[in-house]
């Protein structure tokens, strides 16, 4: 599906309430636009229309994990904790359900891992980017992520 714009996809998905492709490019255009609570709301609609779609777990997931790391950005300065958590779990575990429908989707591994990582669970962290690895051994960036906490744990 081609890229469209926010307006033509809100009109298509009118048109065609249940188009999954619609809906996950229309939640992640909210996303962009850092719209994201139309973006989760489009997510979990699509959740509930297509239940076995590991896809559709992961895009909610890395939603979470984006307003988590935004949000920690703002935590710089205004020291607020309050909804890290909440997004922390919320994207664990949606990239837990994507695991769960599609055990080998390196992106979940992938994107899980960081969350460990930033929780300083690296042991769970490097478990799950080995994993990633033995699926796609040619992961540069990952093979640097667990080097670096091998490298600060020593």
């Amino acid at each position: 599906m081609e890229i469209r714009d926010i307006k033509e996809l809100e009109s298509f998905l009118k048109d065609y309430p249940e188009d999954r492709d619609v809906l996950v490019e229309l939640g992640i255009a909210y996303a962009e636009q850092e719209e994201y609570k139309k973006a989760q709301e489009i997510f979990e609609k699509a959740t509930k229309l297509y239940p076995d779609d590991a896809i559709i777990y992961y895009d909610l997931g890395f939603l979470f994990k984006m307003m988590l790391l935004k949000d920690r950005q703002r935590l710089e300065y205004w020291e607020d904790a309050a909804d890290e958590q909440v997004m922390m779990d919320d994207a664990i575990y949606y990239f837990q359900k994507a695991l769960e429908l599609n055990p080998d989707y390196v992106n979940a591994l992938n994107n899980l891992g960081a969350l460990y990582a930033i929780r300083n669970d690296y042991d769970e962290a490097i478990s799950l980017w080995k994993r990633s690895l033995e699926i796609e051994p040619d992961q540069e960036d990952v093979k640097g992520d667990i080097q670096a906490i091998l490298d600060r744990l020593e």
